[in-house]
């Protein structure tokens, strides 16, 4: 509640509070705001054309849990961001390393979050206790209009005219066919199954990775381990992550345990970028933005707000027994998290912004 919100307000500290970068991406921005109706048009075309609570609360079983995954790989992604932050700031450029280092993560992170929950699966929303009694036919038709929905998508995407508005329709289809792939997997294999089997290939990729790593290093000796704040961050996260997804946690104290630091850390560097590049003097230049960077308290202020008017309803509003509302208004309020998650894909690009690489103190 204190550091997970409030870190998602703390991207917009740098992106629509400063008038300079609003309005050189203004057309960009804006149509990231978009995402925040994906889940509530995805869940009410269900319930439309089916007319049926059942096939609605699968329907939101599919988008909450895709949610959740989508979380989980920003937050591997933001990790590897950091990553390359270090890389670049310590002069390590070998493109093997960088390879090496991304395996090391992917395969480290990937492992944990199928592994601890091939016997401890926990529901997460109403919608999933539901679901859970409807037949394995019910979810193959499910998973048929995914695929219906997705290949939609992909060949709108190809017209010239709907090309043009830079909608991501063909990533946004290739999602859906994915989890089409998945809940036909779950349907004929079991959900434990198809976990463990991804499971094992991640822990086999990750000690190749691992013995590869050690080879080149100790053995061939191209590569060496003097980037410290590189292989802390692999260390803990690789370590955390998999004490906190196989011991039996409560689903919120295992999102806390897996967050929390990178959340504090996001903090971190969104103020370091900030205090370099907004000065007190610029206020014409880049608006909000210097106040929100030269007064702390707020910038505190406003993060809290926007965390009781965005994540304080996000809960509130999975408790409320009318499930068709109850599922739209859950679904808008993961599109502040869809939002967050879309921005930083954005804004912290080192290799093309070269304003980003002076406000980050990493100019080569």
């Amino acid at each position: 509640m204190a550091f997970d919100a409030t870190h998602a307000f703390a991207t917009y500290s740098r992106t629509y509070f400063d008038k300079e970068y609003y309005r050189e991406n203004k057309s960009l921005l804006n149509k990231t705001l978009l995402v925040f109706l994906i889940g509530p048009i995805f869940i009410f075309s269900i319930y439309t054309f089916n007319k049926s609570i059942e096939q609605a609360s699968m329907a939101f079983t599919i988008f909450n849990r895709f949610a959740l995954c989508f979380a989980y790989y920003h937050l591997i992604r933001q990790h590897w961001g950091f990553i390359a932050l270090y890389r670049k700031k310590n002069g390590e450029n070998d493109n093997l390393s960088k390879k090496l280092d991304g395996l090391l993560l992917f395969f480290g992170t990937l492992f944990p979050f199928t592994s601890g929950q091939i016997d401890n699966i926990q529901a997460t929303h109403i919608a999933e206790t539901m679901s859970k009694s409807i037949s394995s036919d019910h979810w193959i038709i499910m998973g048929n209009y995914l695929i219906v929905i997705g290949l939609s998508l992909i060949i709108a995407s190809i017209i010239p005219q709907i090309k043009k508005l830079d909608l991501k329709l063909n990533i946004i289809g290739l999602i859906i066919l994915s989890c089409a792939l998945f809940i036909n997997l779950f349907v004929f294999y079991g959900i434990a199954h198809v976990l463990k089997v991804i499971s094992y290939i991640a822990l086999i990729g990750f000690l190749l990775t691992s013995l590869i790593y050690i080879y080149i290093s100790f053995v061939n000796k191209k590569i060496t381990f003097r980037n410290y704040p590189k292989w802390l961050l692999l260390f803990s996260v690789i370590i955390t992550y998999n004490i906190a997804f196989h011991i039996s946690l409560p689903i919120f104290i295992l999102y806390a345990a897996v967050t929390v630091f990178h959340n504090i850390q996001y903090h971190k560097i969104v103020h370091f970028h900030n205090v370099n590049k907004y000065k007190s003097t610029e206020f014409k230049k880049h608006g909000f933005a210097v106040i929100l960077t030269q007064k702390i308290l707020v910038f505190i202020t406003l993060a809290v707000l926007f965390n009781l008017v965005s994540y304080v309803p996000r809960i509130a509003s999975a408790q409320m027994s009318v499930l068709l509302p109850n599922y739209i208004l859950s679904t808008l309020f993961w599109g502040v998290a869809f939002h967050h998650y879309v921005l930083d894909s954005i804004i912290w690009r080192i290799k093309k912004d070269q304003k980003l690489n002076t406000a980050l103190n990493i100019n080569n």
